[in-house]
């Protein structure tokens, strides 16, 4: 028994000899991509939240695609996938909002345009000459 136990300690000692360099750091590429994942996962999580402020929220957006893409190669695919996908959400919400914003805007300066004319028009019509004999 305990020949099988030193034998299982020495095989467990070898792999973790392979999986690490001089400097005792891991140099498996999937640990090193773990960290753009969750970055991704966060600046997309950021883009939706901070869809209000538009020159950050297409910042994080962008950021998170890239860095979603980079870590999909990682151990955490998974938080990759939604990196991208909330970034993707975020810039989606944010254009969207602008463009309502926008349209909204030139919406209410028309119709305040057309209400101006408006009293124009009904002012033109009214006789300020009045004599008032009371």
């Amino acid at each position: 028994m305990s020949e099988d136990n030193e034998n299982i300690v020495n095989n467990n000692e070898s792999e973790v000899k392979q999986t690490t360099n001089n400097n005792g750091v891991n140099s498996n590429n999937t640990n090193d991509k773990k960290g753009f994942a969750i970055a991704a996962l966060v600046l997309g999580i950021l883009a939706i939240v901070l869809c209000c402020i538009w020159y950050v929220s297409i910042i994080c957006g962008i950021l998170a695609l890239i860095f979603g893409i980079i870590g999909r190669k990682s151990s955490k695919k998974g938080m990759s996938i939604a990196g991208i996908v909330t970034g993707v959400i975020g810039i989606i919400i944010t254009i969207v909002l602008y463009v309502g914003i926008v349209l909204l805007g030139l919406g209410i300066y028309n119709s305040a345009l057309d209400s101006i004319d408006t009293l124009d028009d009904y002012s033109s019509s009214f006789d300020y000459d009045y004599d008032y004999d009371y």
